[in-house]
């Protein structure tokens, strides 16, 4: 919990939120867990997966998704959809 009226709480927030997602997958873990991906951890899909990987996996989303109706921006970064 954190209160985001605090001058850099945010921040601070996002950068542990960053280095606990770094130690998981160092260890072996993964990013996701029984809610998915999201649009909090989208952009730490790198983490977990290949540019190819990620690259394949958004176009394969565009194959049945091409107007991008479907959930957009919770599964890959935009910079991929």
């Amino acid at each position: 919990m954190y209160d985001e009226r605090v001058p850099g709480a945010v921040e601070n927030v996002k950068e542990a939120c960053t280095e606990i997602l770094h130690e998981v997958v160092n260890l072996g873990g993964t990013i996701s867990g029984e809610h998915g991906i999201g649009i909090e951890k989208n952009n730490y899909m790198h983490l977990v997966f290949s540019e190819q990987d990620l690259a394949c996996m958004a176009e394969l989303k565009n194959v049945f998704d091409p107007d991008g109706y479907l959930n957009p921006g919770k599964i890959f970064p935009v910079s991929l959809t």
